[in-house]
């Protein structure tokens, strides 16, 4: 049998358990893991997702369009509006000097904000429907860890993968883990065959603490984490809002990206 270990219970460790758990050919034991001692403690528990298949170029941009065709069936075919708040976005993208050249126009900051959301295609770039969307992460985490549930998935929270074990052969035989909140003490040997890391941005730093004399350079990115604000406004319609929603991104602005959304979810943040 095989022992499949996947690190990560966020949405990349999720979804590739459950698409993984579907091969009914395959004889497997599926086993989630997370240093967290609560399920989607990251990102995909409290941050916002904007889906787009134009944002990348190849390699990567067929699989990004593979990724955005199955987000959108995979949507329609689970009722994707009531469940994880699955919609179309028309997304806005502002760069800094087109910005600079907009102030230098715009009496008061009002106007500014008009004046950049009314500018044409050709001075603002934007997306339509059908090249972005947004999901609320944490509704669809829900969802794919009680299918993977269903699906016979184990999972394992508060243990901290410290290191990769092989047999003679020199393949994967196992990991080994401890406590996260009582590090160094209680290690715990796992059996696994495969080792799947799906941290999302974590990923580069878990992938060269568990293979240090690994060779093999990974094009990710190490981030920082964000912040994300919500705003009631006045005069809000949850109508308007289940019509379309709309995104604007601030590229290179004062040193940093940033970006406001409409967004149809009512899930309240702490």
């Amino acid at each position: 049998m095989s022992q499949i270990i996947i690190l990560g219970d966020g949405i990349l460790g999720l979804s590739t358990a459950y698409f993984l758990s579907l091969n009914p050919q395959a004889d497997k034991q599926i086993t989630v893991i997370d240093s967290a001692s609560c399920l989607f403690h990251g990102a995909s528990g409290a941050a916002t997702v904007i889906l787009a298949n134009n944002w990348f170029e190849e390699p990567l941009q067929t699989l990004a369009q593979y990724s955005w065709n199955l987000h959108r069936e995979f949507a329609t075919e689970h009722d994707e509006r009531a469940k994880w708040d699955y919609s179309g976005t028309i997304r806005y993208d502002v760069h800094k000097d087109r910005m600079t050249d907009e102030r230098s126009r715009a009496r008061n900051q009002e106007q500014l904000a008009q004046n950049v959301l009314s500018r044409t295609f050709s001075d603002v770039s934007a997306t339509t429907e059908s090249q972005t969307s947004q999901v609320d992460p944490l509704k669809l985490s829900e969802f794919l860890y009680q299918r993977c549930k269903d699906q016979g998935v184990r999972f394992r929270l508060n243990a901290m993968t410290t290191s990769i074990s092989r047999d003679g052969s020199g393949e994967i035989d196992g990991i080994e883990v401890e406590p996260s909140d009582a590090a160094g003490c209680q290690r715990e040997k796992l059996a696994a065959t495969q080792v799947v890391i799906a941290a999302g941005a974590w990923s580069l730093g878990l992938f060269e603490a568990l293979f240090p004399d690994a060779s093999l350079d990974i094009p990710l990115w190490n981030t920082e984490s964000g912040n994300s604000l919500l705003i009631d406004t006045p005069g809000w319609n949850q109508d308007d809002d289940l019509k379309d929603c709309q995104s604007c991104v601030f590229n290179d602005y004062l040193g940093f990206s940033f970006d406001m959304m409409a967004t149809i979810s009512l899930r309240k943040y702490d």
